[in-house]
């Protein structure tokens, strides 16, 4: 039984990926798929370690250190971004160092001398030499908490007590989580211990991921439901009380009408929350609660009205032209937005025009 259902589970995760990678292209499917995949590969690795199997597949050795770190990483930034409302950007991408770090360092396990793997693989079992895993296990043990403990602090109510709230009982599964890997890290100097505890922890990890699996598809407005609360808490966060708000949205829409800044192909929530002299923070939050929009939809919106100008005056001039001078960076995001917002396409509203 201890086989079959972190078997069972590793394969319901993988699915949960590949069906995240197969919805639309946006950052949360990806970060998602991120997650599942990670954790597919994390309990696939920790179950050939607690059977004793790692010297069938040498290749996989030290292959934790990436699952674990690529994991953690992923969920950060998958509320982080669900929260801000916004996809992917480059102000995101120092959170792909200690994701390339992890990676450079499988790499170069997997290119040492197969022969060489096998006799740590067997001195790690025969509890020798352990001190080579130590360094490693601290690396992605301590990577995981640190972004764990950010993924905590995007909600207040983390910290509370009250378990009958979804956020305050996802934090206690989080600091669970959090203290069985240092056990898990420090039990590399005992593997007959290590060993008994990963089969306890796969087991734990496995009945809790049916149990969810089984309210999802029971329930499927449960999770939902407990994504909206945590937004709803994480918008209680008043950012807009340090800024003069009347005067940094007249200057927002000054940098929109008069600089036309959305024509900028590479502009950001931080870049622009840079040209205000505001943070991210506090532009997401101005945009989300005195807007009433996200940033994307907001930039969107600019660029599609300038787009319906250029299409009624300028009806000689190819639609790719127009999508690009606007600030889209493709054609197929051009014909998305202009879609969604206009409720047609440019080539439809053109003709209509016409």
């Amino acid at each position: 039984m201890h086989l079959l259902l972190p078997l069972f589970c590793i394969g319901l995760s993988s699915l949960f990926a590949i069906s995240q990678l197969t919805s639309k292209p946006q950052s949360t499917h990806i970060l998602a798929a991120g997650f599942f995949g990670s954790a597919s590969a994390s309990m696939g690795y920790l179950l050939l370690f607690s059977e004793r199997g790692l010297d069938r597949f040498p290749i996989l050795f030290m292959g934790y250190v990436p699952a674990t770190i690529i994991g953690a990483v992923s969920i950060f930034l998958f509320f982080k971004t669900y929260l801000e409302d916004r996809e992917l950007d480059v102000s995101d991408s120092i959170h792909s160092i200690p994701i390339i770090i992890s990676v450079v360092i499988f790499l170069v396990f997997v290119s040492i001398n197969p022969h060489q793997k096998m006799g740590w693989i067997h001195d790690l079992y025969g509890g020798r030499h352990f001190e080579i895993f130590i360094p490693f296990t601290l690396l992605s043990v301590g990577t995981a908490t640190i972004y764990l403990i950010k993924t905590m602090r995007l909600n207040p109510d983390y910290y509370s007590f009250d378990f009958k709230k979804r956020p305050s009982f996802t934090g206690g599964m989080i600091l669970i989580s959090i203290g069985v890997g240092a056990l898990l890290g420090m039990a590399t100097i005992h593997v007959p211990f290590a060993i008994m505890l990963t089969k306890h922890f796969l087991t734990g990890c496995s009945l809790i991921f049916i149990t969810g699996t089984a309210i999802h598809f029971r329930n499927p407005a449960y999770f939902a439901t407990w994504i909206t609360e945590f937004k709803k808490n994480y918008q209680k966060r008043n950012y807009l009380s340090e800024i003069d708000i009347d005067n940094t949205h007249s200057k927002l829409l000054r940098l929109m009408t008069s600089d036309q800044i959305y024509k900028d192909n590479e502009l950001t929530l931080e870049k622009l929350a840079g040209l205000l002299s505001i943070s991210k923070y506090q532009l997401s939050q101005l945009l989300n609660v005195e807007i009433k929009t996200s940033f994307s939809r907001f930039i969107q919106s600019y660029r599609v009205r300038t787009a319906q100008d250029y299409l009624d005056t300028q009806p000689n001039r190819t639609i790719l032209s127009i999508a690009y001078e606007v600030g889209f960076n493709s054609n197929s995001s051009f014909q998305s937005a202009f879609k969604t917002l206009v409720g047609m396409t440019p080539s439809e509203y053109r003709a209509r025009r016409k």
